[in-house]
């Protein structure tokens, strides 16, 4: 029996890109279910068309702006209602807009938080079908440095991983037990890169964002890296996917080690 046969997803930017494949390779690997939340009508039907045929009544494409609280929680609500049960949330969702930046905070990171409260506080205690819930943040390689012209994209997803630290040190009752890894992808593959993205200097961050790895990584390959993270990384884990090569995980510094 695979890991997922029982489980129920809800994956968040997941009409596109890394989202995108997270939702093929779930439905690969044997889950039950998939809520597909995005806010793109247009990247939704394409997941319908090319993803129904194969798996038919495995995936609930849910059009939802993250950024609105009753729409997020209505997308829970509803991959639950058709699939029973929910016990992985992958919050993914997110853009790159140095300009109308509170729109960045907004999508990278407090949906993030909100995605995860709704997850450990309120749907897995009652709808998990395991021992333990999983929550999945993807985070960025830019979490952990910083870039001058993404001022706003760095600090929310350093935001990502200050948050996922801090969930995994909170002591909870059975009944509310959570996984929770965060992933920070280098250089991939995706349309947030490639639908030019809003930056003050476009031609220094195109050539910026590829010096961050040695080459790009295919949606895919991430894609396939967070299943196996998702059973088998330990629990407040963080895991840097870069080069098409395996994820290799991040060590914090101790407090000492901070010290020049």
């Amino acid at each position: 029996m695979s890991y997922f046969d029982k489980k129920v997803a809800l994956v968040t930017g997941g009409a596109s890109g890394i989202g995108y494949s997270i939702v093929k390779k779930l439905l690969e690997n044997g889950i039950k279910g998939v809520g597909v939340v995005d806010i793109s009508d247009e990247d939704g039907k394409k997941v319908e068309k090319e993803l129904k045929y194969k798996y038919f009544d495995k995936i609930l494409v849910i059009k939802a702006d993250v950024t609105k609280n009753q729409e997020l929680e209505d997308a829970f609500e509803k991959t639950i209602s058709k699939f029973n049960n929910l016990d992985i949330i992958v919050n993914n969702a997110g853009i790159v807009n140095e300009v109308e930046w509170e729109k960045t905070i907004a999508v990278n990171l407090v949906a993030v938080i909100r995605g995860s409260y709704l997850a450990k506080d309120k749907y897995f205690p009652l709808h998990k079908s395991g021992e333990e819930g999983v929550i999945v943040n993807i985070a960025s390689i830019l979490g952990l440095f910083g870039m001058d012209h993404l001022l706003v994209y760095c600090a929310t997803k350093h935001g990502v991983i200050g948050l996922s630290k801090s969930l995994a040190e909170q002591k909870c009752p059975s009944s509310h037990k959570f996984k929770i890894i965060t992933i920070c992808p280098g250089t991939i593959d995706t349309p947030l890169l490639s639908n030019r993205p809003v930056v003050l200097d476009f031609a220094t961050f195109q050539r910026d964002i590829h010096r961050l790895s040695e080459k790009t990584t295919s949606p895919d390959f991430v894609g396939e890296s967070v299943i196996q993270l998702i059973q088998k990384s330990k629990h407040g884990s963080a895991w840097i996917i870069e080069n098409e090569e395996p994820p290799y995980e991040v060590k914090y510094p101790s407090k000492l080690d901070l010290r020049k």
